[in-house]
């Protein structure tokens, strides 16, 4: 298993994000609505996630990025 050292700001985003996440989980745990800025804010873990792990996209024939694929590990250049 890799070991993944994160730099002070990656911890921060991790805590933030995950926080976020575990908000969302109890809500749907407690039958409460969602609240719309917590859904949002799952946008910065899918980034977050990204980065860390190096994952991508597909691209579509145009070059775009397609956002209904899964994500991939980025090839080593």
């Amino acid at each position: 298993m890799k070991t993944i050292k994160l730099t002070e700001e990656q911890q921060a985003r991790l805590l933030k994000n995950a926080n976020n996440l575990k908000e969302i989980c109890n809500d749907i745990r407690d039958i409460c609505p969602l609240e719309y800025h917590k859904v949002v804010d799952l946008l910065s873990l899918d980034y977050f996630i990204r980065d860390l792990f190096g994952l991508e996209l597909p691209k579509c024939k145009h070059g775009h990025e397609n956002t209904y694929s899964d994500y991939k590990f980025k090839r080593g250049k």
